[in-house]
C-alpha cells in the first residue's frame, strides 16, 4: 500500500462476554522496524436486555487499511543491506621532460539486487446472516459443537472441495463447519486451502417408541406405540 510492503497479521479471543480482534501491519526500513497494531472490542447484542447495534466489519477494516495507508516513512527509505568493497585505486605514469601520468579507469563494484518479497495477502473472514450451527463436519449429519452468532466475524481457515462448508476458527483453539450460503465471506473463498474429507458418519436408527418407558407416555403415540405390559421389563414397542 502506498509502495510500502506490509506482513498482515490477525487473531481473535474472547474473555468474559467481550470479544477483541486484532489486526497487525508491520514493515521495516533498513534497522527500524513498525507495527501499526489495532484492537477491535465488541459483545454479542444478545448479552445485554437492550440488544448493542451491529457494526459493520467491512468498514471498519476498510478505517483500519486507509489509516495504514496514509503512513509515511520521515527517515530516508534505505534498500536493503548489501556487501560492498572499496576498490583500490591504481595509477601510472610515464616520465617524460613535463611529468604527465594516465589514470587506470577505476574498476566499481555492481550493487547486488536487493531482494524483495511478495505481502502476505489478507485473511478470510465470514459473518454469519443468521445464528448457524458449527459442525464436526461439512454436513448437517455431524453433530454440532459450538453456535457461530449473526453478525460476527469469524476467521476462515479452509473448506470443502465443492467449496460449499467454510471451516471457522469459532475461537483460536476451537475450529468447526458452516455451510458458504449461511452467511458472507469477506472475499472470493476459492483461493481458501481445501482440507482432507472428513468420513460421513453412520447412525444406527433407535426405535422410535422404545424411549418412552412408562404407559402413560408411551399412550400419547397411540398409533405407533403399544405398550408391553408382558414384557421383562415391561416397554413401550412399535406397533
Amino acid at each position: 500500500m502506498s509502495g510500502i510492503y506490509w506482513v498482515i497479521e490477525h487473531s481473535s479471543e474472547g474473555a468474559m462476554g467481550s470479544i477483541y480482534d486484532w489486526t497487525a501491519y508491520s514493515t521495516s526500513n533498513g534497522d527500524t522496524c513498525v507495527s501499526l497494531t489495532f484492537v477491535f472490542h465488541s459483545h454479542h447484542p444478545d448479552a445485554y436486555p437492550t440488544p448493542l447495534p451491529l457494526f459493520n466489519w467491512d468498514n471498519e477494516m476498510l478505517a483500519v487499511r486507509l489509516i495504514v495507508t496514509s503512513f509515511k516513512w520521515l527517515i530516508p527509505v534505505l534498500p536493503s543491506p548489501v556487501s560492498t568493497n572499496t576498490p583500490t585505486l591504481v595509477s601510472s605514469f610515464t616520465p617524460t621532460s613535463v611529468s604527465s601520468f594516465t589514470p587506470t579507469p577505476v574498476i566499481s563494484d555492481t550493487p547486488t539486487q536487493v531482494a524483495s518479497f511478495t505481502p502476505t495477502p489478507l485473511a478470510y473472514y465470514f459473518i454469519p446472516r443468521f445464528n448457524s450451527y458449527c459442525r464436526l463436519g461439512p454436513n448437517p449429519i455431524f453433530n454440532s459443537i459450538a453456535l457461530a452468532m449473526k453478525g460476527q466475524s469469524y476467521p476462515i481457515d479452509g473448506r470443502n472441495q465443492e467449496n460449499t462448508w467454510l471451516y471457522l476458527m469459532i475461537s483460536p483453539q476451537l475450529g468447526c463447519w458452516v455451510p458458504l450460503g449461511n452467511g458472507s465471506p469477506s472475499a472470493d473463498t476459492s483461493g481458501v486451502r481445501v482440507l482432507a474429507d472428513i468420513p460421513t458418519p453412520t447412525f444406527t436408527p433407535v426405535p422410535f417408541c422404545s424411549q418412552f418407558t412408562d404407559q402413560k407416555s408411551c399412550g400419547r403415540y397411540p398409533n405407533i406405540c403399544t405398550w408391553n405390559g408382558q414384557a421383562t421389563p415391561p416397554a413401550c414397542v412399535n406397533r
